[in-house]
């Protein structure tokens, strides 16, 4: 969804920053808050403690294992993203082949 405020909302950075900030540290915050967002929607919690008030990310590991008596195993983590990767047609960095980026390109 692009820019939507429900995947990246980056405008109270945006206020916050003013013309201060660079395009690209812009769209690197987009880039972040899209691939963090969903983490909230797997978990079932609100993100308000997070983007409004500051808390940091690191602290839902901890809150998740405080409520299942698991622990969020990072390296199981990175096996998973790296096979998502893979199966995408991606680099290990999750960068798509310049074709795939060129096809979004010509849209």
């Amino acid at each position: 969804m692009g820019a939507h405020h429900t995947r990246a909302w980056t405008s109270a950075k945006e206020i916050e920053q003013g013309a201060n900030w660079t395009a690209e540290e812009k769209v690197d915050l987009v880039i972040y808050r899209q691939s963090l967002r969903p983490l909230f929607d797997m978990l079932g919690v609100c993100r308000l403690p997070w983007i409004e008030l500051g808390l940091n990310e690191q602290h839902y590991a901890v809150f998740y294992e405080c409520v299942t008596g698991k622990m969020i195993d990072p390296v199981r983590v990175d096996r998973l993203l790296d096979l998502y990767y893979q199966k995408r047609g991606w680099n290990a960095d999750g960068v798509p082949p310049a074709e795939v980026a060129q096809a979004f390109a010509d849209v």
